[in-house]
């Protein structure tokens, strides 16, 4: 029986005489840990991401403890890439667990585990006499030649990505893209089996398009995301490193640090434009409400990843409320968009959709007329024909009033949007990705997506010209 990666961490504080604190979080943190390397993270996720705040001790168990545990408990074969935006940090790191396990207490108790003498005057790496390995190298260092993981069923080492980039550098694009890069075209690659070999990431939050973000949109069936706010009921989560003076402090003196560092929510609070606790939900399971059922769609050109989406979105109208129904959405080129439309119509269709909404843009002028051809009744949409703003920040501004006032409504669901520390809004996970991508929709246009915001711009104004949606349109 293994054991307990937490109970490790105690003991190796004990022999070293050094504070250890024992901290509900860093069990959940340690118990997550322990199910990525058994194959048990919840929904068969493979990769676990782990947002902490500063001084939390995410370093100390994720990118210490856990290889060495790893090396003593599970297989002294294992291989292990550390990754960081900091040399200093991951190097440290190497160095901090060579020294674990090279201690005589450690050597007594896991014989089985020694540090090979081969390369012994490199901090960044060392090999194991079983055929382990540990390589540690920053973001733009040189990583060919080295893997992690072995080609083999169950746990045999994993790549480990501890603090992603420094604080000042998320506010770059280019620097954000930098990272995501990496992740995709460097790391990924180093995994001796892409079956059995985690990825783990352990960070804070800095930016709604960090490399998370960049993940939760695009690959989150692969992922198992762990949320540790720097605030828990009320209370402090390690009042050892923190207090709530401080943070109460640096929510008035620095909102943007207090709710993407520390609360893991890396946007200005409650949303720009608009604001993430004005929308209101409804009840899927009383049906519809016999409004008019109309469709949104803004279509993007490519199907890069680093691309907008096209996004295709169905809506209630009634004389009251506009209501959001469901949405399908993906970066598609050309013949797939039309595929996914065609489908997306016909699932809508089938429950009273009268009409489809194309922007007159992009692929959305060929995607409408092709519709019309197929005898779907697809519209343009150009802001213009309904008395709406031609810039986006306008459209938004406009839209704005009708979220505000309690008018547009999304369903309630099991997906949480995070709203403060002691609020969520709980929605399906189609209507959460659009949730936040209005909130993170910047007056200046730096934000990087607004694909679902378009949808939701187009669908107020076509119910605004509806007089509520009731009755067919002219």
């Amino acid at each position: 029986m293994i054991f307990p990666m937490f109970d490790y961490a105690d003991r190796v504080a004990g022999e070293n005489k050094a504070p250890f604190v024992d901290l509900p979080y860093l069990h959940t943190l340690c118990d997550a840990m322990q199910s990525c390397i058994t194959g048990c993270l919840p929904n068969g996720a493979k990769n676990l991401a782990c947002c902490i705040a500063p001084r939390h001790y995410k370093t100390t168990f994720g990118g210490r403890i856990f290889p060495a545990w790893s090396f003593a408990e599970v297989a002294p074969d294992c291989e292990f890439i550390l990754t960081s935006y900091s040399e200093r940090l991951v190097v440290d790191s190497a160095i901090a667990i060579r020294q674990i396990i090279n201690q005589p207490w450690h050597m007594d108790l896991y014989p089985q585990l020694r540090i090979s003498t081969e390369d012994s005057d490199l901090k960044n790496y060392f090999k194991t006499t079983a055929g382990g390995s540990l390589y540690a190298a920053p973001i733009g260092g040189v990583i060919t030649g080295f893997g992690a993981g072995k080609v083999r069923q169950g746990f045999g080492g994993a790549i480990i990505f501890d603090d992603t980039m420094k604080a000042a550098d998320a506010k770059s694009e280019t620097m954000r893209r930098n990272v995501i890069d990496y992740y995709n075209n460097t790391l990924k690659t180093r995994r001796n089996s892409v079956y059995n070999t985690p990825i783990i990431l352990i960070a804070q939050r800095l930016h709604p398009d960090d490399l998370l973000g960049w993940i939760l949109k695009n690959e989150p069936e692969d992922w198992h995301v762990i949320i540790f706010p720097a605030v828990h009921d009320g209370r402090p989560l390690n009042p050892v490193t923190t207090s709530m003076e401080f943070l109460e402090k640096l929510k008035v003196v620095a909102p943007h640090t207090y709710w993407s560092q520390y609360m893991q929510s890396p946007m200005i609070q409650g949303g720009n434009i608009i604001k993430l606790d004005w929308w209101k939900t409804y009840n899927p399971a009383q049906g519809r409400r016999g409004g008019l059922i109309f469709l949104t769609a803004d279509t993007a050109y490519k199907a890069k990843k680093e691309s907008d989406a096209s996004v295709i979105r169905a809506w209630e109208g009634t004389r009251e409320h506009l209501y959001c129904l469901d949405a399908v959405y993906g970066r598609w080129e050309f013949p797939r968009l039309l595929e996914e439309a065609q489908k997306f119509w016909a699932k809508w269709q089938d429950q009273g959709a009268r009409e489809f909404w194309v922007e007159d843009k992009a692929t959305g002028t060929p995607l409408a007329q092709t519709m019309r051809d197929n005898g779907i009744p697809a519209e343009d949409w150009r802001p213009s024909d309904f008395d709406f703003p031609d810039d986006k920040v306008g459209r938004m501004n406009e839209a704005a009033w009708s979220v505000h006032g309690g008018l547009v409504l999304i369903p309630e669901g099991a997906a949480d949007v995070v709203i403060d520390e002691n609020t969520r809004l709980h929605t399906d996970a189609q209507s959460k990705v659009m949730v936040e991508e209005c909130a993170a929709f910047l007056p200046d246009m730096s934000h990087s997506n607004d694909d679902h915001c378009d949808t939701l711009t187009m669908a107020v104004s076509l119910w605004r010209s509806a007089g509520g949606g009731v009755g067919a349109r002219k």
